[in-house]
């Protein structure tokens, strides 16, 4: 996994994933940052994706703090189900890859993991 990681504030990045080539064009990836709100355990903010022209990357784009958890969506070409990939973004603001089940996580599962205050 290639990304890209630009500090915009002591406290914040712009985090930029770039895609896998044999991503389906006719679906569009998606980036989905799940961080702790002032009055919810787990909000949700959904990213920008640049660019899905057939056989080629797309960047994914979304604004990251510190412990936040980040899911990345893609349908793969002739693959009928989807491929999830999750992250952690450590103090140093990059991306801890995690090892978890290829499928959509329930809020309750985000939530615990968002409780967990440190990377690995």
């Amino acid at each position: 996994m290639k990304y890209n990681i630009r500090k915009t504030s002591l406290t914040t990045a712009r985090l930029s994933i770039e895609s896998s080539t044999n991503i389906d064009p006719s679906r569009k990836p998606v980036i989905i940052r799940f961080y702790p709100g002032k009055t919810s355990p787990a909000r949700i903010s959904t990213g920008a994706v640049l660019g899905r022209e057939p056989g080629k990357t797309c960047a994914l784009i979304s604004h990251v703090r510190p412990l936040d958890l980040i899911a990345v969506r893609e349908k793969i070409l002739h693959v009928d189900e989807y491929r999830w990939r999750y992250f952690r973004i450590d103090n140093h603001f990059h991306p801890i890859s995690l090892s978890l089940p290829n499928r959509c996580l329930s809020v309750e599962e985000c939530v615990a993991l968002l409780s967990v205050k440190e990377t690995v």
